[in-house]
């Protein structure tokens, strides 16, 4: 484990969803301690395997206050609340003076995202959007390969097919108007780590895109690849792998624990920047024009 700072308290919002368990499991495992949790369900037993007897809120400026009066080591709100709510959660917590740990996307459009890139300038706070994959042992190595041997004309195809039943489409994550639709909620960890390793362009070609309700596929010209992608959520299989042309097949499953990575990085201030995240949201949203 990466030395890093043991001080931290954190406040999870939207504690009793399923990546909040995750986000427990990786501050217990970097030495913070959890502070106060939010959620309106009432599923938030998760808790008493990570940590007791922390308070609970039902109002999100309950909880801020909570925070802001806590003195002592460095604090963080975790936003792990649906995707619509991102943005303004994150503008909140920092005009209140906490940092904050933003999970993906950082917000539903790009001009979404610099609103919170503004405020964390004008705060001085820090905001770290949740871009784990990049900390994926494989996809480093691949990154530093493509850097030094200055790889490019690369013929990349990115596929993740994951079975979502019907319970997806029913929730807010099969919803456009709150999660952004699956190239948002499912793909933007992909597409941050296309333009991470294969370059981006704001004025790149964008070869299209066919978006039905259970997938979104289509073709992306970065400055070093080509990059065909197909994003499912239906019965078909099970796929998470980028296959490159003459260098093989990476799969993006990992036995490393990358939430846990990503706190170890963060707390070093070793991670993606917010305004780094911003061009993979930028690219959905170029692909997918009800954003």
């Amino acid at each position: 484990m990466m030395e890093c700072k043991r001080d931290a308290l954190y406040w999870v919002v939207g504690a009793g969803g399923y990546i909040a368990r995750s986000h427990f499991a990786a501050i217990k495992a970097t030495g913070g301690r959890i502070a106060g949790i939010c959620d309106l369900r009432d599923s938030l037993g998760q808790i008493d395997a990570f940590e007791k007897d922390v308070p609970v809120f039902s109002d999100f400026n309950e909880l801020l206050l909570d925070a802001g009066f806590e003195t002592g080591g460095d604090r963080y709100v975790v936003i792990c609340t649906p995707n619509d709510l991102h943005r303004a959660q994150a503008i909140d917590a920092m005009e209140a003076g906490l940092n904050v740990v933003l999970e993906k996307p950082a917000a539903l459009t790009a001009p979404g995202a610099e609103d919170i890139l503004a405020v964390q300038r004008a705060t001085d706070r820090e905001c770290w959007p949740v871009l784990q994959m990049r900390l994926h042992p494989d996809l480093m190595d691949l990154k530093r390969k493509i850097v030094d041997e200055k790889l490019d004309k690369l013929h990349v195809g990115i596929d993740y097919v994951t079975y979502r039943g019907p319970w997806y489409h029913a929730s807010w994550k099969g919803g456009h108007r709150r999660s952004g639709g699956i190239g948002l909620n499912l793909g933007v960890h992909l597409f941050d780590l296309a333009q991470w390793l294969f370059g981006y362009d704001p004025e790149m070609v964008v070869g299209g895109a066919r978006i039905t309700d259970d997938s979104f596929s289509g073709v992306l010209c970065l400055p070093r690849a080509t990059v065909t992608f197909n994003i499912a959520t239906g019965n078909e299989g099970f796929s998470r792998t980028m296959d490159i042309a003459g260098f093989g097949t990476y799969d993006f499953t990992s036995a490393v624990d990358l939430h846990t990575a990503f706190y170890e990085h963060m707390l070093l201030g070793k991670v993606a920047s917010l305004e780094e995240a911003i061009p993979a949201i930028r690219i959905v949203n170029s692909l997918d024009k009800r954003a």
